[in-house]
C-alpha cells in the first residue's frame, strides 16, 4: 500500500523502533525472520495510519466504540485502554496483513488474520480486505483519509455484529476451578501441584502458561492431563512470601483450546504463597 501522498512525513526518513523484551542476552537488532519483518512493517504503518485515526475520530468511533468492550479485557492486557487506541492497532494489523499477501501469499495473510481476531483484534480482517480495495482504486482514493468513509462503514457493519462476538465469547472453553484460587493471598507454600479443570474437553497436546519466567512458579515435570482431558494438573515449587502473577493464553500465545480447537479467552493469575 502506496503511503498518503497527503502525509505531513511525505519526504522525511521514517524510523521503526522495535524493543525487545529484557533477557539478559544481547538482541541483534537487525533481522529477516519473518515474525521479525512483520514487526517491522506493524510499527513503521503507525506513522501513517495513527494520523489518520487522530484526523477523523467520529468516523471510527462508532463501530469501534461499540466493539471495544466486547473485546476490553483481551485490549487491556495488551496495554490498549480505550476505542481509538483500538482502532491504531486495527489499521496497522490490516496493513501487515496486506504485507504477507503481496510478499508471502494468500495462506500466510490468512493465518495471520486468524491470529488476529484470536487475540481480540475481531475487526481486522475486514479492515485488510477493504485495504485491498483501496490498492486496486487509489484513482478514486488517493490518500487514506479519502478512503475513511469506506473504513469507517466496514466497522460499523461489523459492529451489528456484536452479538455474534458475545456469543464466540460463550462458546469459548471455562474454567471451572483452581487450585490455588485465583486471587488468593495464603497459599500453602507446601503446595505441590497446580490444578485448572475445564468444562469441556481441551486439546492434550498444548497450554500456554504465559509471564515472566520469575512469576510463574517452578516447573518439576511436564503439565499432565486426565483421562477425561478436563483436568490439567502440574507439579510446581513455589516461595513462600512470593506473588506470581500470569496468563492463562495471552496475546499470539493461545495453547489452551477445547478439542473442537476454540481458544480459552485469555485468564489473568495471581496469588499470593504465605510466608511461613
Amino acid at each position: 500500500m502506496a503511503p498518503a501522498s497527503a502525509s505531513p512525513t511525505a519526504g522525511r526518513k521514517k524510523y521503526c523502533p522495535y524493543s525487545a523484551a529484557p533477557s539478559g542476552t544481547r538482541a541483534a537488532c537487525r533481522s529477516s525472520r519473518p515474525e521479525a519483518v512483520g514487526t517491522y512493517v506493524h510499527e513503521l504503518c503507525h506513522t501513517y495510519t495513527n494520523q489518520v485515526v487522530d484526523r477523523h475520530p467520529a468516523a471510527f468511533e462508532k463501530g469501534a466504540a461499540a466493539i471495544y468492550p466486547l473485546v476490553a479485557t483481551q485490549m487491556e492486557s495488551m496495554a490498549y485502554p480505550s476505542w481509538h487506541i483500538m482502532t491504531y492497532e486495527t489499521l496497522v494489523r490490516a496493513c501487515v496483513i496486506r504485507y504477507l499477501a503481496d510478499r508471502q501469499g494468500p495462506q500466510a495473510a490468512a493465518g495471520e488474520s486468524e491470529r488476529q481476531s484470536a487475540q481480540g483484534f475481531v475487526l481486522v480482517p475486514a479492515v485488510a480486505v477493504s485495504l485491498e480495495r483501496f490498492a486496486a482504486a487509489r484513482d478514486r482514493y488517493p490518500t487514506l483519509d479519502d478512503f475513511v468513509p469506506e473504513l469507517a462503514r466496514v466497522m460499523e457493519g461489523y459492529a451489528t455484529l456484536a452479538a455474534q462476538i458475545t456469543a464466540r465469547e460463550l462458546a469459548a472453553p471455562h474454567i471451572v476451578s483452581m487450585v490455588p484460587a485465583n486471587g488468593a493471598v495464603d497459599v500453602d507454600p507446601a503446595l505441590t501441584t497446580l490444578v485448572i479443570r475445564f468444562d469441556r474437553p481441551m486439546t492434550a497436546s498444548s497450554c500456554a502458561f504465559v509471564g515472566r519466567p520469575d512469576d510463574i512458579p517452578t516447573v518439576a515435570r511436564a503439565p499432565q492431563w486426565d483421562d477425561s482431558v478436563t483436568s490439567l494438573t502440574v507439579e510446581v515449587q513455589m516461595t513462600p512470601g512470593r506473588t506470581y502473577h500470569y496468563w492463562l493464553n495471552h496475546g499470539q500465545n493461545l495453547g489452551f483450546r477445547a478439542a473442537d480447537g476454540t481458544p480459552l479467552t485469555p485468564v489473568e493469575v495471581r496469588y499470593t504463597v504465605a510466608d511461613r
